[in-house]
């Protein structure tokens, strides 16, 4: 079963039904890491715009019980003081601990949210 020169030998060889097999892709370079100068930044706006974002929120809020405003107003000043810090990690180009800074930003104004919405005790259970 020649087809031009009589070289058919490959096809001869394989038995009916089987494919040739693929050539191998080329061998790609391997993946360079990812770039922590540029990473961190990004990670660091989003969490600064995280913490920013809450406290935002909270400050449009008054506690529901008078008796949690203390508590609220503390943990504002230092979810504010956290985000102050924060910035100035971030213009000494310290991302880790600006972000750490961020974070803790978050869980205090988060903590105000919680004495923001915690609900008055209701006379039936003092009087109980």
């Amino acid at each position: 079963m020649d087809i031009v020169d009589g070289s058919n030998a490959a096809a001869e060889e394989m038995p009916l039904g089987t494919e040739p097999e693929a050539a191998e892709p080329p061998a790609r370079p391997p993946a360079e890491p990812a770039n922590d100068s540029v990473i961190s930044p990004i990670f660091r706006s989003a969490a600064r715009a995280t913490a920013q974002t809450l406290l935002l929120e909270i400050e449009e809020l008054s506690p529901v019980d008078p008796n949690s405003q203390a508590e609220f107003s503390q943990e504002q000043a230092l979810a504010s003081q956290e985000l102050s810090e924060g910035d100035a990690k971030a213009l000494a180009e310290d991302d880790e601990t600006a972000i750490q800074h961020y974070r803790q930003a978050w869980l205090h104004a988060s903590t105000a949210k919680i004495h923001a919405l915690r609900p008055k005790p209701s006379e039936d259970k003092l009087t109980g």
